[in-house]
């Protein structure tokens, strides 16, 4: 069996500009939720609901700050 392949998480040439762009994603991801919670039947005012949109803004939140770190750390190795 062969070993798995090397993946490169070196971010390409418009890695900054992706997250220049990724601001309100948060709000886009709540907002995406909520639509799909509406279509589901669930009660927007309820634990799961709540919890459904908490999950996805930190979700948002944290890939945003981690890409941000990344481009700040490749900026820094030129």
């Amino acid at each position: 069996m062969n070993p798995p392949a090397a993946v490169n998480r070196t971010p390409g040439p418009h890695h900054s500009r992706a997250v220049a762009r990724a601001a309100g994603t948060e709000a886009d991801a709540r907002r995406r939720v909520t639509e799909l919670l509406r279509a589901a039947g669930a009660a927007l005012d309820s634990t799961a609901a709540g919890d459904a949109l908490l999950v996805a803004s930190e979700l948002v939140t944290n890939a945003i700050r981690a890409g941000r770190r990344a481009a700040v750390a490749r900026r820094r190795s030129r």
